[in-house]
């Protein structure tokens, strides 16, 4: 049914705007990021599924399209993953998907939000005996500390990142509890990351770090996007105090091959 898209052809995707939703799904095809593209016609391509290599990935038709055939090339393809997430899925593909007998899935809803504030926003105090620092200052061992999977989900290496990435970390005396960075950078918008240790949730801290990523976004006119499920109320609560409003819900379809 579909077919792998060579790299050479990734630009004649760019037209595309659905694809710009999801700064992951856009690192692909402007080979940011790694993932594959298959496609039902190379020359001209009307149905698209594009999976990033972190098993994100968007479905796109501007044809009908055959839900169950489409599963089955998922479930049955070798280079697709045992699991996968398929953003804004549809609701026909949502039905099939709760037919099939050969996967368990997962249907819930996702909120993004945005927003832009000024240049001048002041940032958060930190609490007595915390500290942040830039990811670019972070020794290569403190990313451990949040077993995040960086290298295997987005950028090449930790090095990358530090380079082409944003990201902030606050420290408890010596002690990383507390990263927010961006897991991609594609055409001046980002996808937003927090991760605080459990020990230190609560304290705002994740808020924090978000607000120091977010100011640097706004110097280097990144737009930082804020990705959570509906019912995930304190992350929403995080965004909201970012001054990011929602602007676009959907049904978030994870897939896991039996």
């Amino acid at each position: 049914m579909l077919i792998e898209l060579p790299l050479e052809k990734y630009d004649s995707l760019y037209k595309i705007k659905e694809f710009q939703l999801f700064p992951i799904i856009t690192s692909v095809i402007y080979l940011k990021q790694k993932g594959t593209i298959y496609v039902d016609n190379i020359e001209n391509p009307q149905i698209v599924y594009i999976i990033h290599k972190s098993s994100f990935s968007y479905l796109y038709n501007s044809i009908p399209i055959n839900f169950d055939e489409l599963l089955y090339f998922l479930i049955f393809n070798n280079k697709t993953p045992q699991y996968s997430h398929i953003y804004n899925a549809e609701k026909e593909l949502l039905i099939c998907a709760e037919k099939n007998e050969d996967i368990n899935i997962k249907i819930r809803k996702r909120i993004r939000m945005k927003g832009m504030p000024s240049m001048d926003f002041n940032l958060p105090n930190l609490p007595k005996g915390y500290s942040v620092k830039h990811i670019s200052d972070i020794p290569l061992d403190d990313f451990s500390s949040f077993n995040l999977s960086i290298t295997e989900k987005y950028w090449e290496s930790i090095e990358e990142m530090k380079t082409e990435g944003l990201g902030w970390v606050v420290y408890h005396n010596t002690k990383p509890v507390t990263i927010c960075y961006t897991p991609c950078i594609v055409n001046n918008n980002c996808e937003t990351d927090i991760l605080t240790l459990p020990e230190y949730r609560g304290k705002g801290l994740g808020w924090i770090a978000g607000m120091y990523l977010l100011k640097s976004c706004v110097e280097k006119n990144v737009n930082m996007e804020w990705d959570v499920f509906v019912d995930n109320i304190p992350s929403i609560k995080i965004g909201e105090k970012f001054g990011f409003k929602p602007y676009f819900e959907y049904d978030f379809l994870s897939i896991y091959k039996k």
